[in-house]
C-alpha cells in the first residue's frame, strides 16, 4: 500500500537545536551518504538531506519490521536509492520547508518543488510541444505558474520513478490526463504505465506530485511535525525488537 509522508522541517525553534539533532542523526546514514553530506555547502540542504535520509529509515524499518541494522539501502547507477531484497520501493524530494518521502510496493517517485521564478526558455527543457502550447494559452500568470509547477513535478517524478536521471530528456514524454505518454522513441527507458497524481501542500506557493506504476494512489497524505520526528527517533533508535508493528504512529 502507498504511503506518503510530508515533513516540515523548519518549525524547529532555532538552528542550534537543528545542530543538536543533526548530531544524533548523522551515526545513522551510510558512509555513502555522509560523502555526499560532506559536499553540500548550503546549511538547509544539509538538514534536510539528513532529515530526509532518517525518516525514510524510519519508515522503511516500520514498514520491513526490521532494525536500521539489518536496512541495507543501494544506489542504481543514475543515483536512485533502492533496498537491498525487499519488495518496496521508497523516493524522497525536498523543497524550502517540506522533506517528501513515498513508500510504495512498485517504484515510485515523488517531486516538490517550491513555486518560484520561471520563464519559456526553462520550459522549453522540460515541456513537449502541446505542453508548451497549453502554457502560452493560458493568460493568468499564477495559473500558468500553477500549471508549470504541476507539468515539471509530474516530470521529475516519473524520472525518479523510472531511476533515470536526466539520460531521459523530460522533453520528449507528455503528461496527458494523469498518464506519462512517449512522443520521442528512448531506447533504454520506457514512460508507458506510469502514472500521476498531484497532492495539495498546507502551505500556499508548493507543488507536490507522485508517480507510480498503478492507479491506486494513496488518498491523503501523512503529516508529521519536526517535534513527532524527533520524539519517534528517540524511540527508534536501539528499540525496535519486532512485536510491534505501530511503534512508529506519530501521535
Amino acid at each position: 500500500m502507498m504511503e506518503i509522508v510530508l515533513l516540515k522541517w523548519d518549525e524547529c525553534t532555532s538552528y542550534e537545536d537543528i545542530d543538536s539533532l543533526m548530531d544524533r542523526f548523522i551515526p545513522f546514514v551510510t558512509p555513502e551518504k555522509y560523502k555526499r553530506l560532506d559536499r553540500l555547502r548550503n546549511r538547509e540542504d544539509f538538514y534536510c538531506t539528513v532529515a530526509a535520509d532518517i525518516l525514510a529509515r524510519m519508515l522503511l524499518c516500520r514498514t520491513l519490521k526490521c532494525s536500521n541494522n539489518e536496512l541495507v539501502i543501494h544506489t542504481h547507477p543514475f543515483g536512485k536509492p533502492y533496498v537491498e531484497g525487499d519488495p518496496v520501493f521508497f523516493n524522497i524530494s525536498h523543497a524550502g520547508a517540506f522533506i517528501a518521502v513515498a513508500l510504495d510496493e512498485a517504484p515510485i517517485g515523488i517531486d516538490i518543488e517550491q513555486a518560484g521564478e520561471w520563464n519559456m526558455d526553462v520550459a522549453r527543457l522540460i515541456c513537449s510541444p502541446r505542453e508548451l502550447e497549453l502554457l502560452a494559452n493560458t493568460n493568468d500568470s499564477r495559473a500558468r505558474q500553477e500549471l508549470f509547477f504541476y507539468i515539471w513535478t509530474a516530470k521529475e517524478s516519473v524520472l525518479k520513478a523510472l531511476g533515470t536521471g536526466l539520460s531521459l530528456p523530460p522533453s520528449t514524454f507528455e503528461i496527458v490526463q494523469e498518464t506519462a505518454v512517449p512522443i520521442q522513441h528512448n531506447q533504454l527507458w520506457n514512460v508507458d504505465h506510469n502514472y500521476v497524481k498531484q497532492y495539495v501542500v498546507p502551505v500556499t506557493g508548493y507543488s507536490m506530485t507522485v508517480c507510480a506504476q498503478h492507479m491506486e494512489f494513496a488518498k491523503q497524505i501523512e503529516y508529521i511535525t519536526w517535534e513527532q520526528l524527533t520524539h519517534r527517533f528517540t524511540k527508534w533508535v536501539g528499540s525496535y525488537k519486532g512485536e510491534d508493528e505501530n511503534w512508529l504512529s506519530w501521535n
